[in-house]
């Protein structure tokens, strides 16, 4: 018998139905049990030659008990798939949401595609052991108790013999445990390994295709399907060893009973109407540890991806939100933004990205910060959305620190225009509206008038109302962008990032991007990310970062005539054109 205290924890909201799931199946065991007793008395009538007509009441009494269990088997799976429908989407859903808790660094760390085997299929395999082998470790001692409680009534060695049998049935296997475990455990990284390389294919197929790597990428899957296969012949080894110790068992016992029951019935200490009863009961006394032991080994794979989902549950946030957070007074008013001091490095401080940065951005002030790549710059937005927190220092907005804020009312402050911008799979409108749910048409339309992207829409062959594929690859990157913009317009928070929005796109979609972005940037504060010369130049001021500090502060020309960092990163761009356009 496996429980697992931790794993029973998670049948919270579906207990109810786990216990009425053991009742229904109790009831069953005592129909196929009654069910034995009166086809023994059937046969007994027979060999005795009774009166057919008290032969035909039994068998009616039998039909009638396997009608009653058609039904009793219908509940119990209704009530099986009910309970796991609400358990997975209850997991689904606390898992989901602790990983939001976790936010992007806990996935930068992690495969996407080992988080989906626990997500997805981990859960599906727990099916089996909360709905099916729980329960059935009380229909397993209740059922057959009662079963060899009788048997013990009828004749006591022979009921000794037949709990002998179940007590070896019930705890031989846990002999294999240990092996079970370890070979459950490959067998579970090996499809988590298979089921990732598989994601990266799918995802990468362009570049495997671009660069002839498609065959060299099947030799590795097909290599990780081999361990998938091997480590799944490793655990099948043991599951069918630990069945047969099962199946030897109760075999064993009933051979062993019979034989006994019919030594006695030869010395008259047994009616042979109880070896009747005793030949077809010995079976049912069985029956329940032989579906404990299938649904033990249909389990197994749930206990096994346990470990990932408990280690997943077990990962402690970076970012902790206040117990007692301020509201937001208006969301109209343009706050200040202020770093005071701020240090930060990833990875336990093996890459210091920040040290000692303080700046301040003015109510309705645009901000330009550049530097070389990994000097910081998106390290700034990153902080400023919570999703790391400082090592030291504090980050000031709207006069508070935004650790004062819960974080949805902190990102509510901020509308983003990233790099990379991801559209998800689902029409234009959905991925337009997830910046306001409740917009109407009207501002939908509006906002993408002001990015730019409206006339575009339209020549879709639907609209608004188009699928633009998954993660947006039937729009090019300029058009990707202007929806990124139409997104933040939509929202209309008071603070603006830009974090490299026209890296990525050619100078004709640069133009059409910037004229968004420009109506967009009015009456914001913004903070401009950015290394082109056309997005930066029109700030109020800019901030040169370098190795993670500030090293100079000023407008555009103020700069130019330091001729320090920002100077040459200015003439080195310029050069770089030169180049391109000659």
């Amino acid at each position: 018998m496996m429980l697992h205290y931790r794993l029973f924890e998670l049948t919270k909201g579906i207990r109810k139905r786990v216990v009425l799931k053991a009742i229904v199946g109790i009831s069953i065991t005592a129909s196929y049990a009654a069910q034995a007793v009166l086809t023994a008395r059937a046969t007994a009538g027979i060999y005795a030659r009774r009166e057919w007509m008290d032969i035909v009441i039994i068998i009616v009494g039998i039909i009638a008990i396997i009608a009653v269990r058609a039904l009793l088997l219908w509940a119990n799976e209704a009530y099986a798939k009910k309970a796991s429908i609400i358990v997975k989407n209850t997991l689904r859903q606390r898992l989901y949401g602790h990983l939001l808790k976790l936010g992007p660094g806990y996935l930068e760390r992690n495969r996407t595609g080992k988080l989906q085997s626990t997500v997805v299929s981990g859960i599906e395999f727990l099916e089996a052991y909360l709905v099916y082998y729980v329960p059935h470790v009380l229909v397993t001692m209740i059922g057959a108790g009662v079963i060899l409680g009788y048997i013990f009534s009828l004749n006591i060695s022979i009921g000794l013999i037949i709990l002998s049998a179940f007590l070896i049935a019930l705890f031989g296997p846990r002999l294999w445990n240990k092996l079970m475990t370890k070979y459950g455990w490959s067998h579970w990284q090996a499809f988590a390994v298979l089921n990732a390389q598989f994601l990266d294919s799918m995802q990468g197929i362009t570049t495997l295709k671009a660069f002839n790597a498609s065959k060299r990428r099947g030799r590795e899957l097909e290599r990780d399907s081999r361990d998938l296969f091997q480590q799944t012949m490793n655990h099948l080894k043991i599951s069918l060893l630990k069945t047969g110790i099962v199946g030897l068992a109760t075999t064993s016992g009933s051979v062993f009973a019979i034989g006994l029951g019919a030594l006695f019935v030869a010395k008259g200490e047994l009616l042979l109407s109880q070896l009747f009863i005793l030949l077809f009961l010995c079976r049912e006394a069985f029956r329940p540890i032989d579906e404990l032991n299938r649904y033990y080994h249909q389990g197994f794979m749930g206990i096994t991806a346990s470990n990932t989902i408990f280690a997943l549950l077990d990962e402690v946030p970076e970012v902790i939100e206040s117990k007692t957070p301020i509201s937001i007074k208006s969301k109209e008013a343009l706050p200040e933004i202020l770093f005071n001091k701020v240090e930060f490095a990833y990875d336990k401080g093996l890459r210091p990205a920040l040290g000692g940065v303080s700046f301040r951005i003015k109510s309705g002030e645009t901000v330009a910060l550049v530097g070389e790549s990994g000097s910081g710059k998106s390290t700034v937005v990153n902080l400023l959305l919570r999703f790391f927190d400082p090592i030291k220092g504090e980050i000031i907005i709207g006069g508070h620190n935004i650790k004062e804020y819960t974080l949805e009312d902190l990102r509510s402050l901020m509308a983003v225009v990233s790099q990379e911008t991801y559209l998800f799979h689902g029409t234009v409108e959905d991925n337009l509206r997830m910046a306001k749910p409740e917009a109407t048409k009207e501002e939908i339309e509006k906002a993408a008038r002001t990015a730019n992207i409206h006339d575009f829409i339209m020549t879709l062959p639907e609209g608004y109302n188009t699928i633009v594929g998954e993660r947006g690859v039937r729009f090019s990157g300029g058009e990707r962008q202007r929806m990124a913009i139409a997104r933040a317009v939509l929202k209309n928070a008071p603070i603006l990032l830009l974090d490299e929005a026209t890296s990525s796109v050619d100078t004709a979609n640069e133009k059409m991007i910037q004229r968004g972005l420009e109506k967009l940037m009015m009456n914001r504060t913004t903070l401009v990310i950015a290394h082109r010369l056309s997005t930066i130049q029109n700030a109020d001021r800019i901030l040169v970062l370098k190795e993670g500090k500030v090293v100079e502060v000023g407008s555009h020309l103020e700069l130019m005539k330091l001729t320090g960092t920002y100077a040459k990163l200015i003439h080195a761009q310029q050069e770089e054109r030169c180049v391109q356009y000659a």
